[in-house]
């Protein structure tokens, strides 16, 4: 008998994929909408999300930048999502514990010259980028479930 290398190889359902596309279609306009609202406040100001997704990578050594780090996984989990990658759902499982963690900073530095300010106020922007990694995080789950449950 020839060897076939597609005899394992199972077309995926239209509902699971369909399914997969909605999640991470959902999941980046919520993070997309989140880009247009201040995410935290200081006694000083307020900041932009948006400015915080472009310049949280400067700041990752610092306590409040690992939260930033949620941004690239994020990315990847999406990508994962939409290729049908087992990797998707343990990706969306740190990029969800990283948005978390922000919750634990009560300090963010304002300026180069190393100025700390406390975190007074957790803003809409924030929710809303944690919600996108919630949806995502849930998502793979969910997916994962609904692939055993049909094959």
């Amino acid at each position: 008998m020839p060897y076939d290398p597609n005899a394992n190889y199972r077309e995926e359902k239209p509902l699971l994929k369909t399914l997969r596309v909605g999640v991470v279609i959902s999941s980046f306009v919520i993070f997309f909408i989140s880009c247009f609202s201040k995410c935290f406040c200081t006694a000083t100001f307020c900041a932009d999300s948006f400015q915080a997704l472009l310049s949280g990578w400067l700041v990752v050594m610092s306590g409040a930048g690992v939260a930033w780090l949620a941004n690239p996984l994020l990315l990847i989990t999406w990508i994962l999502l939409l290729r049908n990658n087992k990797f998707a759902l343990l990706l969306s499982i740190f990029a969800t514990l990283l948005s978390l963690s922000f919750l634990g900073i009560d300090e963010v530095p304002i300026n180069e010259a190393g100025g700390i300010e406390k975190i007074i106020k957790i803003e809409i922007g924030y929710w809303l980028w944690l919600f996108s990694c919630l949806i995502t995080f849930i998502g793979s789950i969910s997916l994962k479930i609904l692939k055993f449950k049909y094959e």
